[in-house]
Formats: structure tokens, sequence, C-alpha cells
């Protein structure tokens, strides 16, 4: 039986962890009150008191796995570039797959344009963050 794995490039571990760890704190500080976390709640209607600890548990996790794989993303992306500049001309590339994810919100779920620019424009900073490690992990 062939190994799963088999031709998936390996990514740095250690660049991997401080990119995903990059990409989680940015998003933390972009969505806390320090940066637009009152827009954030004003435009979801979501308030502080509204999530529960569980759910705050669970969205850490769920974070933090999902920073890692995107880190692993930019990784495997940043090893095929060569760490070269162009790492964040993929970044662009990413983030307008996500942009077009979430302007389904905005278009039919009627969300403020406020909300739609606050989360896309959050998402493309936190790519950056994870590719700059990367860029600059020698």
């Amino acid at each position: 039986m062939e190994n799963a794995l088999h031709g998936l490039p390996v990514v740095n571990p250690y660049a991997l962890g401080v990119s995903a760890l990059a990409m989680f704190i940015v998003g933390m500080v972009w969505f806390s009150s320090l940066l637009f976390g009152k827009s954030w709640m004003r435009h979801t209607g979501i308030r502080a008191t509204d999530i529960r600890a569980g759910e705050r548990r669970r969205n850490f996790i769920v974070g933090i796995l999902l920073a890692l794989a995107t880190a692993w993303l930019l990784g495997a992306m940043a090893q095929q570039l060569g760490h070269s500049l162009h790492i964040f001309c993929g970044v662009v590339f990413i983030w307008l797959f996500i942009m077009l994810g979430q302007v389904n919100g905005f278009l039919w779920q009627r969300e403020p344009f406020a909300l739609f620019l606050l989360k896309t424009s959050g998402r493309l900073v936190q790519l950056l963050a994870g590719a700059a490690v990367f860029y600059l992990w020698k």
C-alpha cells in the first residue's frame, strides 16, 4: 500500500508553527476590542455574553487547526516558489477565493458591506502575516 501523503510538500515544522501562531494572533487582535471587535459585534448582533464557554473552547481549537492548515498551504506555496516575493501573489490568489466566498453573505444574507470589508480585510492581513513568516524564514 502506497503512503497517502507521498508527494505532499514537507514544510518546516518550526516555520509552520510560527506562521500559524502569527495568523491566529493577528485574527485575535483584529477581532478584539482593541481594533474591530466592537464593530464586528455591532454588525453581527452578537454580544460577548452570547458566547458560552464551551463555544469559546471549540472556536479556539477550530481556529488553531484552521491556522495550521492555512500555514501548511502557505509553507507549501513558499517551498514551490522558492521563498520569493511571489508568495504574496499567492496570498492574493487565496484571499480572492476567501473574498468570493464571503460575498455571498453580503449579497444574499444582507450582511452590511462594512462587515464584509471587516471580515475579508482581516483574512488578508492574517494571510500576509502567515506568508511573511515563510518569506523571512530562510
